[in-house]
């Protein structure tokens, strides 16, 4: 009796584990369950000479404090990844690298998804909010695509070319 309580205790943690997710080295998923997994909201890319180019997953900003958040606090930026910022409409735009600590290029989109201009953007840290170095869309942009910097320079990415977006 006391082997076939041994056996189901031990079937039932087999059970327990394999539904937690654990893996064979015993440990669990990153992030939470239902939590979703940043940077796969969608898939954008650029058209650049005709040729889609810089595929990236990003994660999506679309309501208010999304987007007051944006990527600030993160560590790092995987690499294939960024943040795509979604207006309701267009209007001129300004961002800022306020506790923001990856270096990025800030990708201005107006309503036809053309890119309006780039902007090369640093971290500024400790640097008080009113001295803060303000990266401004040239034109009523409705979308804008945070990405690392160097993207844009590597993928060719400039004014007038368009943003692809694949949900």
């Amino acid at each position: 009796m006391n082997g076939t309580k041994i056996l189901l205790a031990l079937v039932s943690l087999a059970v327990l584990a394999g539904c937690l997710g654990l893996g064979d080295n015993g440990e669990s998923d990153d992030f939470d369950i239902g939590a979703p997994a940043p940077y796969n909201d969608a898939e954008v890319a650029f058209v650049v000479d005709g040729e889609e180019r810089g595929h990236l997953d990003v994660e999506i900003a679309e309501t208010r404090a999304e987007r007051a958040q944006g990527l600030m606090e993160r560590e790092s930026l995987p690499d294939g990844t960024g943040m795509l910022f979604v207006y309701e409409d267009a209007d001129v735009r300004s961002f800022w690298m306020k506790d923001t600590l990856v270096p990025l290029d800030i990708i201005f989109v107006d309503s036809d998804r053309r890119v309006v201009n780039v902007e090369h953007a640093s971290p500024e840290p400790e640097t008080p909010d009113h001295e803060l170095t303000r990266y401004t869309s040239d034109g009523p942009a409705q979308y804008v695509v945070e990405a690392e910097r160097g993207y844009a320079n590597e993928t060719g990415v400039s004014a007038g070319d368009e943003l692809v977006i694949r949900r």
